[in-house]
């Protein structure tokens, strides 16, 4: 049975071609669980096709392990377990941040049951300090700090 008591990742030999070029070449690296990985480089270094190899999308070599699992083996799954903060906000400004949250969990979990999501993003926004009497959960995110912002990203 699979635990979520914090998420290792081992990227192995993970090499990336786009339109007949090579983009990443035998990238490899461990991310263990509670740490802060950043991923830095000049522009078109290909920082965003690693994420995008590690969000989901299969590489031409190498593989990407989760806890000893292989990501590609079961994305469904995974992709719930792991996200990552990109440099812009992916949230609409508009929304607050309960809706927001509400409208991506319905996107990304059609068949989970109401009462459950609204748990679900109750526990996540107390975790990432928006307690359950906090007003910033319905507040625009527009409104929002950009530290509160990438928080709720």
């Amino acid at each position: 049975m699979r635990q979520s008591q914090g998420v290792q990742v081992h990227v192995e030999h993970v090499s990336v071609c786009r339109k007949g070029k090579l983009i990443l070449n035998d990238v490899s690296f461990n991310v263990r669980p509670g740490t802060l990985t950043a991923i830095i480089g000049p522009n078109g270094a290909g920082k965003t096709t690693l994420m995008r190899a590690l969000s989901g999308e299969r590489p031409e070599q190498g593989r990407v392990l989760i806890n000893g699992e292989d990501l590609y083996a079961d994305p469904q799954y995974w992709l719930t377990q792991i996200g990552y903060v990109p440099v812009d906000n992916i949230l609409h400004g508009q929304l607050t941040l309960w809706q927001a949250l509400i409208y991506i969990g319905k996107l990304r979990l059609p068949h989970m049951p109401q009462e459950t999501l609204e748990k679900r993003i109750d526990g996540l926004l107390t975790e990432f300090d928006f307690p359950p009497d906090d007003p910033r959960r319905h507040r625009p995110i527009r409104n929002m700090s950009s530290g509160e912002r990438k928080r709720a990203n």
